[in-house]
């Protein structure tokens, strides 16, 4: 019988290609300390906004908040890690456009950034080439890994990487040569100042309002790397740490079913599920699809993935 294809097609031949010196290491990962003072005040100003600002606040700007928050997420669920990481489905440039908006509403890097360091995760997952390995702890994978420099692994494999079908699309070179416009526009200025013209709040809670939200958006997005490599079953795979975590899928969109998601990355849904096991991302591009935005959506058949389960899952499919 031939053995079955993996599935994985950013897998490797080899896991490590080199072991760099300790003092190469040291050299390339010092402390960020623009980024732990940005995430720190991020934090303290957000838990203070949360604590105070719930009480005054109105429903209807808070349910604003919310759904913006929701926007962004879906920038990078739909956007940089199912279309243009992993080319799990094909859009035309209307939703591109949509969801490079919504990208940098999440308030991140560049998509390219995002899509080169997802790849090089992919291909090295819980290796020290793994931008944000969970080997190194939970907190790093987390966010410790943005407030160091990369392990020189990281930044090894990532300049190998084919970035051609990213350099190509005309949408993320734009809004990436204008990154910090974007970023700020979307991130920033757009939502508080929603807040304060329309829903009328005062300047000091829409501010606080808004990097609450920002708070809360980015640990959704942490969380699909450390929780969902710490916590979970693997009735796909036993053998790897990404886990099918509920938590993780209820704060990140659809993204939790991570045992899945490793195994088959190249399923646009993340998962065997849609709606009913809260797979948000997937009902999103399904909308898209009806309209002919979204098309070529790419799946794994029941049969591989009960082959793959019965195989090599911990017992629980």
């Amino acid at each position: 019988m031939a053995p079955e294809p993996r599935h994985d097609y950013f897998l490797p031949s080899e896991k490590q290609s080199f072991v760099p010196s300790a003092e190469l290491v040291a050299r390339h990962q010092s402390l960020k300390w623009r980024n732990i003072c940005g995430i720190a005040l991020v934090h303290i100003w957000g838990i203070y906004a949360l604590l105070h600002g719930l009480q005054t606040i109105k429903w209807s700007a808070l349910l604003f908040s919310i759904v913006y928050g929701w926007a962004g997420g879906l920038g990078v669920t739909a956007g940089a890690h199912r279309l243009w990481s992993h080319r799990s489905y094909r859009a035309k440039w209307q939703l591109r456009v949509i969801l490079a908006a919504f990208f940098y509403a999440a308030g991140l890097t560049t998509i390219h950034d995002w899509v080169r360091d997802h790849r090089v995760h992919h291909k090295f997952v819980d290796t020290s080439a793994d931008p944000h390995n969970i080997n190194r702890g939970f907190f790093f994978a987390h966010c410790g890994w943005i407030m160091t420099g990369k392990h020189p692994m990281v930044v090894q494999q990532g300049r190998k990487l084919n970035m051609e079908d990213i350099l190509r699309d005309k949408v993320v070179s734009w809004c990436d040569e204008n990154f910090y416009f974007m970023k700020a526009f979307f991130c920033f200025a757009l939502p508080t100042l929603i807040l304060r013209y329309v829903f009328d709040e005062p300047w000091w809670l829409c501010v606080g309002a808004n990097i609450a939200r920002y708070m809360i958006s980015l640990n959704g997005v942490w969380s699909v790397n450390s929780v969902a490599h710490y916590f979970g079953g693997h009735p796909y795979d036993k053998n790897i740490q990404p886990a099918e975590n509920w938590f993780v899928t209820a704060c990140a969109l659809g993204e939790g079913w991570h045992n899945y998601h490793h195994v088959f990355p190249f399923d646009y849904s993340s998962s065997e599920f849609g709606l009913k096991k809260n797979n948000a991302t997937t009902v999103f591009i399904n909308f898209f699809s009806l309209i002919g935005w979204a098309r070529d959506m790419k799946t794994a058949s029941k049969e591989m993935v009960q082959r793959h389960a019965a195989r090599c899952g911990d017992g629980t499919y």
